[in-house]
């Protein structure tokens, strides 16, 4: 991510001074890092995060996440709180890590109130380790959260996120 950023920025029509982030799922839990240690990113959104990626992994309804707990605990017998301890201690890029160097003033974070894939409970411990940043709930779980997108004719999410940027990445050229 950061070699991205790295070419983004030697491009000639990039305003260095105006980089922000979008990431989704996945794609926020790795914008929270990379936003973390890369300061040219001045504003940043994350929809449908988390911290805490061991509780993630044991509590998602994912099911490439519910068969890789599984595997973790191939030997049977284990607790879910066992698996999560065994997951824990091997995870060296965690959101909590990084979340306390990003500036709560400039991100944006929105959560899905009915979300089992990224359960709530670890997007609500993401808002707590970013500093209380802006934060907009969306009725629908982690997948239905595509209503409140273009895709289905209600761009809401395009909407929020074209004014945090218009408001947090002034142009400077």
């Amino acid at each position: 991510d950061r070699a991205a950023l790295d070419w983004l920025c030697r491009q000639t029509c990039v305003d260095t001074d105006a980089l922000g982030s979008f990431g989704v799922s996945y794609g926020a839990i790795k914008n929270t890092v990379l936003a973390g240690v890369d300061e040219r990113l001045k504003a940043n959104i994350f929809a449908l995060a988390g911290a805490d990626l061991a509780a993630i992994i044991t509590h998602s309804n994912h099911k490439i996440l519910k068969r890789l707990k599984d595997y973790i605990g191939k030997n049977g017998g284990e607790s879910d709180e066992q698996i999560e301890e065994m997951i824990r201690s091997v995870i060296q890029t965690e959101p909590l890590r990084f979340a306390p160097y990003i500036d709560p003033k400039t991100t944006l974070l929105i959560l899905a109130r009915g979300d089992k894939t990224t359960p709530r409970a670890n997007g609500e411990l993401l808002r707590k380790a970013l500093g209380g940043p802006r934060t907009v709930y969306i009725l629908s779980g982690h997948y239905s959260a595509a209503f409140y997108t273009s895709m289905f004719g209600l761009p809401y999410i395009e909407t929020l996120a074209r004014e945090f940027f218009d408001k947090h990445l002034q142009k400077t050229s």
